[in-house]
């Protein structure tokens, strides 16, 4: 897993830095200045900070003292905190899966667990901002796929893979397209457009750009992302994780999510 997106900045006169101090509500793209709205702090960096909802899948029954992972959404909030700091996913096997190849080819496949996410200050859950289109990324998922080599010599990562959603009122949701390449191994990260946990930690995780989102459902230059909904592949999508021994199938092991470019908001719900 990498480090943290940091945020641009630019040099702002004192003239400038006044000017928007006047500005009504005080709402900026956190890529540029962070002036917030009244009573709220100027976060360095804004991250998940609520659960909205979740809903693991256990398929195993395992108990919070063999995976306590499956126990854990909170985990998901704040800054990146490791490799163990993670809330898992989890999948289920259905009829026909394919260990080897990580999918089902029977086209009974399933998506796995998923977890949703409001985006704010990562210290006060009740301040809170929306993703916004800027230059490149916008979003950052961390999982913790880690490198590491298959048994046919290829080199890639241990990817659990997961779509990423997102969505302005927390109803009506817009995928960011994604797709795979089935023709490089499932260790190879370029196999993999658009999904989470391919990219490790150390490399900056999974980026990801509204421009994709807006692009693809027609949406204004100015929607805005609010919330963040991560579904583990399951066995609807082929990744390298799932086919190794994992007596837990705890699919895609969420860590952070990071808005890159932002604007802080007011009476959002929840």
């Amino acid at each position: 897993m990498g480090g943290k997106g940091w945020v641009g900045r630019l040099a702002w006169g004192a003239g400038a830095w006044l000017w928007l101090l006047l500005l009504p509500g005080g709402c900026q793209d956190g890529s540029t200045a962070v002036v917030p709205a009244a009573g709220q702090p100027a976060a360095a960096a804004v991250y998940a900070n609520r659960v909205i909802a979740h809903a693991e899948i256990n398929s195993t029954g395992a108990t919070a003292a063999q995976w306590p992972y499956f126990f854990n959404p909170g985990a998901v909030l704040g800054p990146p905190g490791g490799t163990l700091d993670v809330f898992s996913l989890g999948y289920t096997v259905t009829a026909g899966y394919d260990p080897v190849q990580g999918y089902d080819p029977t086209g009974t496949a399933a998506p796995g667990g998923s977890v949703t996410v409001g985006l704010g200050d990562p210290a006060d859950p009740a301040v809170r901002a929306c993703a916004v289109d800027g230059a490149g990324a916008d979003l950052a998922v961390y999982e913790n796929p880690f490198r590491t080599q298959d048994s046919a010599g290829n080199a890639g990562t241990n990817n659990e893979v997961a779509t990423v959603e997102v969505s302005a009122d927390g109803q009506t949701w817009y995928p960011f397209p994604h797709g795979e390449d089935a023709a490089r191994p499932l260790i190879d990260p370029a196999r993999y457009r658009n999904f989470a946990g391919v990219t490790p930690l150390a490399d900056g995780g999974d980026r990801f750009d509204l421009a994709d989102v807006i692009a693809a459902n027609g949406l204004p230059a100015d929607f805005r992302a609010c919330y963040v909904r991560l579904t583990d592949g399951g066995t609807r999508w082929a990744d390298y994780g799932n086919t190794q021994s994992d007596l837990y199938r705890s699919g895609a092991d969420i860590d952070a999510v990071q808005a890159l470019h932002w604007v802080w908001v007011t009476g959002l719900v929840p």
